[in-house]
């Protein structure tokens, strides 16, 4: 059986998805994926625009939170993730 991992950095989010998803069957992480391992300031959109949360640029909103940051190969050594069927950002 393979195994399903969902990556959230934002603290917002991730706590509705504890909340909401099936955890022996989804391990999810507080974890954003980028070029670089360490840590990065997340710029949260509001609480219903949470989509435009982002790493990239700074939002004109003082609310952010500095989020674990890891590269997709990096996370897969971690991991010890021998095979990769599917990965969706």
């Amino acid at each position: 059986m393979g195994k399903i991992f969902a990556l959230e950095p934002n603290p917002d989010v991730l706590a509705f998805l504890q909340a909401n998803v099936p955890a022996p069957v989804v391990s999810i992480r507080s974890l954003a994926i980028t070029d670089s391992n360490g840590k990065a300031p997340l710029w949260k959109g509001g609480a219903s625009e949470s989509a435009l949360s982002s790493l990239a640029y700074h939002l004109p909103v003082e609310d952010h939170s500095l989020v674990q940051t890891s590269t997709l190969d990096q996370f897969i050594a971690d991991e010890q993730l021998e095979q990769i069927a599917l990965v969706k950002l």
